[in-house]
């Protein structure tokens, strides 16, 4: 792309290439791509494109990368120069800096083997051979040290790849490597990304796949573990998969398996899946040590805050029981869990009134299921759900507050729980 050519408003018609996107070539120094950028994003501001302008800014921050590294290793590659496959080139520069010999000891090209010059100047001759020959092989190994920092991370190289364009073949090579076992956590990341963006490059794998790859190679840490915990709170029946249920078994810290329990637990809940819940309590256990006891107090804590709301099943209620007999037998830390054991209290005495509000026919079940929700799951799922209950009050209010009266006599605490939602509203 031509320093003159202008951009379009239509993002999708920019190039990939991020030299190209700036309007400079691969031969530019920094001064040249800052002019072209404060051009950019005087047209593309920030306040009336902001995307333009973050697409702009990435593209300029990836040049001046570029750039430093050019300026510390004194290289840039011959092929940079209106090249639309730079990966390719890359590669094609790194074997040959990799296989370059260096000069015969005797004898063939070396300056050095050469018999010195006759006269005045042999000497000057001679140093000056060999300072070249010296700043030639230093040259070389700046180069190849350039290459060797890229091929030191190869899912880099592939991500670059991608973004130049070649989604396809960058997949590919990163299931490849997936393969072979080299930097399985990093690179089912990026395959995780790419299938996002492109679902068509595998008809077998689903992004979240490939999560569950990096989440086993990590131990149920690192990035994958946030990408899958917005994954399940995006999509909730991840929580039910068998994929999900399968990394409860991976060797994992204590800390990363609460993490994920958490994250599936309150999907789950959400759906009204407390069969799950209560089926996953005998693996978790199995994961336990014995003298782990206040790691298995917590869980039994978070297992009941939702197992608490659905014991009208036989399984649930079971589980539920079961997880109270758990933790009565383990009185040597109650004094430790004295709050959360006050909190147990307060929620065994209002789930047992939000079952006995369901019966009744005046009250919407809508305003009752406010509160397990809200006890259960981050405010953010429960908004949704809480604005047509106050727009109710608000255009009904009579009729409203005759509702809390009822369900005031239900139960006070279910009561509290409903206004402490609505006032977080």
């Amino acid at each position: 792309m031509s320093a003159d050519r202008e951009l379009s408003d239509d993002m999708a018609a920019w190039p990939r290439d991020p030299f190209a996107l700036l309007g400079v070539s691969h031969r530019a120094d920094e001064r040249e791509a800052r002019r072209a950028y404060i051009k950019l994003i005087r047209r593309f501001k920030p306040e009336h494109a902001p995307d333009h302008f973050q697409r702009i800014r990435e593209a300029f921050e990836y040049v001046q990368r570029q750039l430093e590294v050019r300026q510390k290793y004194g290289w840039y590659s011959d092929d940079d120069e209106d090249s639309d496959d730079e990966d390719a080139s890359a590669a094609s520069l790194a074997t040959e800096d990799f296989t370059e010999s260096e000069p015969a000891a005797s004898g063939g090209d070396d300056p050095l083997s050469e018999r010195p010059s006759i006269g005045s100047n042999a000497g000057e001759n001679e140093a000056e051979a060999a300072e070249a020959t010296v700043e030639g092989r230093r040259h070389s190994r700046s180069r190849s040290q350039v290459f060797a920092a890229v091929l030191a991370d190869p899912c880099e190289e592939i991500w670059q790849q991608a973004i130049a364009g070649h989604e396809q073949d960058a997949y590919a090579r990163l299931v490849s490597l997936v393969g072979q076992g080299h930097e399985v956590a990093a690179a089912s990341i990026r395959a995780y990304w790419l299938l996002s963006l492109f679902p068509n490059l595998d008809e077998q794998r689903v992004p979240c796949d490939w999560l569950a790859t990096a989440l086993r190679a990590s131990r149920l840490s690192g990035p994958a573990a946030e990408l899958y915990r917005r994954e399940m709170t995006a999509n909730r029946d991840e929580a039910m998969s068998e994929r999900c249920r399968s990394l409860l078994e991976t060797p994992s810290d204590t800390g990363a398996l609460v993490d994920l329990l958490e994250a599936r637990w309150r999907a789950l809940s959400f759906l009204q899946r407390g069969d799950l819940i209560a089926g996953d309590l005998p693996v978790v256990r199995r994961r336990m040590t014995l003298d782990d006891d206040e790691t298995w107090a917590r869980l039994l804590l978070m297992a009941i805050d939702h197992l608490a709301w659905f014991t009208n099943e036989a399984s649930t209620r079971n589980a539920f029981e079961h997880c109270l007999a758990e933790l009565d037998q383990l009185a040597h830390l109650h004094v430790r869990f004295g709050e959360e054991l006050d909190r147990l209290d307060l929620l065994t005495e209002m789930s047992g009134a939000w079952r006995r509000a369901q019966v009744l026919i005046d009250v919407p079940l809508l305003w009752s299921g406010i509160a397990p929700l809200f006890w259960t799951q981050e405010f953010d799922s429960v908004r949704p759900m809480l604005l047509p209950v106050l727009k109710e009050i608000s255009d009904r209010p009579t009729e409203s507050l005759a509702t809390l009266d009822r369900l005031f006599e239900c139960s006070r605490a279910l009561t509290a729980q409903i206004a402490a939602a609505a006032a977080k509203a």
